[in-house]
């Protein structure tokens, strides 16, 4: 697949499974009797797009079974992490596969305008 290459950024879409473990990570545990705060950080739910960045290619030319299989380290709103394994590129964002980042062209040239407009006010 072109312009797959290891770190790559790339936007991943949560599954449930996903988010149960994220959940389960951030939880308390306890160990002897005492309690161990887990990792904070806000809400992950099902479907939802995280940045991640590709950490391993397994993607073959002329592979038609898995074109664009990788493995994906997840950046998470909080200070941990979610590494997804084995995961495919997915035109229709489905939960379990990765695409790459959707592009605003409005929003950009929104931002570009205005950032230009406060330049010209000061």
């Amino acid at each position: 697949m072109e312009g797959l290459i290891t770190g790559r950024v790339v936007h991943y879409v949560l599954s449930d499974g996903d988010v149960s473990e994220i959940r389960r990570r951030r939880e308390g545990r306890m160990k002897d009797g005492l309690t161990f705060s887990g990792f904070q950080g806000n809400s992950v739910e099902v479907g939802q797009h995280v940045p991640a960045m590709v950490v391993c290619v397994f993607d073959t030319p002329g592979d038609l079974q898995a074109p664009g299989m990788v493995n994906l380290t997840c950046f998470l709103d909080g200070h941990d992490t979610h590494w997804a394994t084995s995961r495919k590129y997915g035109l229709d964002e489905e939960p379990l596969t990765w695409h790459w980042i959707e592009r605003d062209d409005d929003a950009n040239e929104d931002r570009i305008a205005g950032a230009r407009g406060s330049d010209v006010a000061a």
